[in-house]
């Protein structure tokens, strides 16, 4: 009876498992009990490890810093300290919870990344002129409508300086002055 409430329970709740089949595990054999808690120990740790990852990654969910993987080794020193503390010495779990973070760190990096690379695109077609209208030739210009703000404000400030380049171009070429004034120094 212990086996089969502790099989279901791991489905359902590994946690829950583990709580209950060390309540009840001495009504087993020895040999039930080394295989049940080998079961429950391998439903259990990627739970642990999530639980670790939620906690060291809740910083970074909530705006953190702008780049995350730049902390991922002060990520990975805050992670293996709790690890520790749940599991002296246990390289298994560590691995879990290291494939944690870094996956959570690859998953946020990537998705900040596109995320600047579509305002990026946003405010270059704003700034070329694709989305209507005169080019601007001002930062007050190009920043006019809430979508150019919003944008502004999460481009890297690499991406700013060449929307700015691209802003000095149209203003050279509305007043008509060359914009390439010596071919040898543009090579």
């Amino acid at each position: 009876v212990v086996m089969g409430i502790t099989r279901q329970l791991i489905t359902n709740d590994p946690l829950k498992a583990a709580g209950f089949f060390n309540a009840y595990k001495d009504e087993l054999t020895g040999d039930d009990q080394l295989k049940l808690g080998h079961e429950i120990r391998q439903s259990v740790l990627p739970v642990e490890a999530r639980q670790i990852a939620d906690s060291v990654m809740a910083p970074t969910q909530k705006g953190g810093s702008r780049d995350v993987r730049a902390n991922l080794g002060a990520l990975l020193d805050s992670a293996h300290k709790q690890a520790e503390k749940l599991h002296p010495n246990d390289p298994i779990f560590r691995d879990l919870v290291d494939a944690q973070i870094k996956g959570r760190v690859s998953t946020i990096a990537t998705v900040r990344d596109g995320i600047e690379k579509q305002a990026h695109s946003t405010l270059t077609g704003v700034a070329i002129g694709t989305q209507g209208g005169p080019k601007p030739m001002t930062v007050d210009q190009l920043l006019a409508t809430p979508g150019a703000r919003q944008s502004w404000g999460i481009i890297s400030p690499e991406s700013q300086r060449g929307i700015l380049a691209i802003l000095d171009h149209n203003a050279k070429e509305a007043e008509g002055r060359p914009i390439k004034a010596d071919g040898r120094v543009v090579e």
